[in-house]
């Protein structure tokens, strides 16, 4: 989307900026029924067949698009003065992707640490695997082929799944924030929902480990910049998950297994050490499970916490977490 193409002794983006106030993107991995829409914030999704219905002199436009379910984002609500940056195009894919991430916490409480979806923004009717995950064939010891690995994967976000109680009160309150007025620690909370669109939208299981990660070390970064080690991030996770908040992993080995996973999944493949031996993209189950609970049970414990709401910066969060250090 930000990449770049040569046009003669110009370069110029291939995302063009615009600055209209609605956007409609097509979405792929999120069912509709013909009479439900689904809203959050300043974003709609639709059938695709309502939307058709709403503007019949238009059909012609919609049979490009192979999907089923559009996504309406409308700016008219924000009060944008100036020109954003990028485009309000960039602006309204910020706020869908935001939405979008927010729907897999909503997906993990629903169905647990190991149902996953991906709702992608695309054209194209289709979503993409993991190589290790798509069907493909052996030969057996008759030398016929086989097929293997062709059992069905449900990815598809249905919209009966979107169980309205589990989008808690906090949680509203959050995305009916209008852009400009979040605060410094809304902003990161925000950003952190837009890293999980493409965590979950990532193909392969060690590039989701790392954007875990990414997620995590920007969730709890001090605002004065200062770098987080991995003791640093289990010391402020300990306190935020046993004193502040009442979230239990102590079934996950949290403690004994948190630092190991922190070198060997983030710390040894982003300074390019590699083993030669193992395909690159293979994670253990516990390991994923694991830092995916980690993360979004930290997402839920900062939204949904009443001390934590009540702050606005990220330094009032960490002064909050040296004060309950040892008091539960």
């Amino acid at each position: 989307m930000y990449m770049f193409y040569q046009r003669g002794r110009n370069i110029e983006p291939v995302l063009v900026p615009d600055n209209y106030r609605k956007y409609v993107f097509p979405i792929c991995g999120f069912e509709l029924p013909d009479d439900k829409i689904f809203s959050l914030g300043s974003i709609q999704f639709i059938n695709k067949k309502a939307l058709c219905e709403q503007f019949t002199g238009q059909s012609e436009l919609f049979s490009k698009f192979q999907i089923k379910t559009f996504a309406i984002v409308n700016l008219d609500y924000m009060n944008l003065v100036n020109d954003y940056e990028n485009g309000y195009n960039s602006l309204a894919l910020k706020l869908l992707k935001e939405v979008i991430g927010y729907l897999n916490i909503i997906i993990y409480k629903k169905h647990g640490i190991k149902k996953e979806r991906k709702i992608m923004i695309t054209s194209i009717a289709e979503i993409e695997m993991d190589d290790g995950l798509v069907p493909y064939m052996v030969f057996n010891s008759k030398n016929e082929l086989v097929l293997k690995n062709c059992s069905k994967i449900d990815l598809i976000l249905n919209y009966s799944e979107l169980d309205p109680r589990l989008i808690t009160e906090e949680e509203r309150v959050l995305f009916q924030t209008r852009y400009e007025d979040r605060t410094e620690l809304q902003m990161k909370i925000f950003k952190s929902f837009e890293y999980l669109y493409y965590t979950f939208n990532e193909i392969y299981t060690s590039e989701r480990m790392i954007k875990y990660f990414i997620i995590l070390n920007h969730m709890l970064r001090e605002g004065n910049g200062k770098d987080l080690n991995r003791k640093g991030i289990m010391s402020l996770l300990n306190t935020l998950f046993y004193n502040i908040g009442e979230v239990d992993l102590t079934d996950d080995k949290f403690t004994v297994v948190f630092e190991n996973l922190y070198e060997r999944m983030r710390n040894d493949i982003l300074h390019g050490i590699l083993s030669p031996f193992d395909e690159s993209s293979v994670v253990m189950a516990e390991d994923y499970y694991l830092l995916k609970k980690i993360v979004i049970e930290l997402m839920i414990l900062i939204i949904n916490n009443k001390k934590i709401c009540k702050l606005t910066t990220i330094d009032e969060l960490h002064s909050l977490i040296k004060s309950s250090r040892g008091s539960r």
